[in-house]
């Protein structure tokens, strides 16, 4: 425990909590024993002593997750009219059939997403941002497909 005498600021104290003891970085668990700088020499998380817990970032998970989690919710409403309809004259063509199956299989993918958040959350800001790009991207262009495909 940091005494008055021997740390006078909040840099000193973290310096002295880590000093000699396995402390783990928040954000992506690295051993932060003896530590000399307030930032994971790991993760470039900038590091506080404090009481309680860090307030997590989930920005760029929910980012990732909105995509997957629209197109489950919009491929789960069409589902039931493209049972019905399926066998009808002039039925759905079958680009609604592949968009349906793509959404479906987007929304099981968020709902991994989710239970899997911990691993997500551990990855540097960089990495989730590239990772929440690459969804909507993907989601962007199978988007795109389709509209072209229906025209």
């Amino acid at each position: 425990m940091p005494s008055a005498a021997t740390a006078d600021t909040p840099r000193e104290w973290l310096r002295e909590f880590v000093e000699g003891r396995d402390v783990a970085c928040p954000r992506c668990g690295y051993n932060l024993r003896d530590l000399t700088e307030p930032v994971c020499p790991e993760c470039a998380e900038r590091l506080v002593l404090r009481v309680g817990a860090a307030t997590p970032r989930f920005g760029w998970l929910v980012a990732a997750m909105v995509p997957g989690c629209f197109s489950g919710i919009c491929a789960t409403l069409i589902a039931v009219p493209l049972v019905i309809f399926r066998r009808a004259p002039g039925g759905p063509p079958p680009p609604i059939y592949l968009a349906d199956a793509f959404g479906f299989v987007s929304g099981v993918l968020a709902i991994g997403l989710y239970v899997r958040r911990r691993v997500f959350l551990d990855w540097p800001v960089k990495r989730q941002i590239a990772a929440a790009a690459i969804v909507w991207g993907v989601h962007m262009a199978a988007f795109g497909a389709l509209l072209w495909i229906m025209s």
